[in-house]
């Protein structure tokens, strides 16, 4: 075989190579900047975009970019979304169920922002130093954002949307305790829209999933006020293999009574 032939099965063979190369890519998934896919190989947007948190009691999400639009549905304190498209006065999300809207941007907390809370009464201070001045005394228990960490201290911003520092070994961010806070948060919307006894039963849920949560004591303790004075002692955390019934949510309607003044403040015209 000459050297001219030879060349020419090798050109030829590397062009049917390259072909059925670029066919298989144009079959395959395309990968996001953060290597995930959906089915149709397209980017999924809410495991690309960068996450906030809802730091408000009740968030209208609209259809458009305007207080005047209409309300698709409501967020609520401690939801997280996936920010689209930011904006100065609002920022389109997308939900966790993938549905989009137009969320005011004072109402999100962005960055890296965590959940926390306390499992004893401790100090809120101005600055990470035991010797600056404190804010306020904080319950154990109360369910906050961790907005930085910081020479051993963190700092926390609370449903009041007051910011300080706590020490960091007084934070805890364990899921078993952070359920039970989030169980009481919600149990106090609840009761607050005369919901004695879903709140009840989405504590007793918790105790029943975590019954050796070290929050596990502010729960009962919060059963035993909200059940009706002729309800008798609360049922025990079922010990069966059967899983509890679930709790449907309750939606919060614009025109529910005000949070209490611990919870986080509704949504601003």
């Amino acid at each position: 075989m000459t050297l001219r032939s030879r060349r020419s099965r090798c050109a030829a063979f590397l062009f049917a190579a390259a072909c059925a190369l670029t066919a298989c890519r144009g079959d395959a998934p395309k990968p996001d900047a953060g290597g995930a896919l959906t089915s149709q190989g397209k980017p999924d947007a809410a495991s690309m975009g960068p996450k906030a948190v809802v730091a408000y009691a009740r968030v209208a999400v609209r259809e458009k970019p305007d207080d005047k639009s209409k309300a698709v549905t409501l967020l609520s304190y401690g939801e997280r979304v996936t920010l689209l498209e930011a904006g100065e006065a609002f920022t389109k999300i997308q939900l966790s169920d993938g549905e989009t809207g137009f969320a005011q941007s004072k109402h999100l907390l962005t960055g890296d922002v965590s959940d926390g809370t306390l499992l004893v009464e401790q100090d809120l201070y101005v600055r990470p130093d035991s010797l600056s001045p404190t804010r306020k005394r904080v319950p154990p228990g109360l369910f906050m954002f961790v907005l930085a960490d910081k020479n051993g201290w963190r700092q926390v911003q609370l449903p009041d949307r007051q910011q300080g520092w706590v020490p960091r070994d007084k934070i805890s961010t364990e899921e078993a305790e952070l359920a039970a806070a989030r169980a009481i948060h919600r149990g106090e919307v609840l009761v607050e829209a005369a919901k004695k006894p879903d709140a009840v039963r989405v504590l007793q849920d918790v105790l029943t999933a975590h019954p050796t949560s070290r929050l596990a004591p502010l729960l009962e303790a919060r059963v035993t006020a909200w059940l009706p004075p002729d309800a008798g002692p609360p049922a025990p955390p079922a010990s069966s293999s059967a899983a509890p019934a679930p709790v449907a949510p309750t939606p919060e309607e614009e025109d529910d009574p005000p949070p209490a003044p611990a919870a986080p403040p509704e949504e601003e015209p």
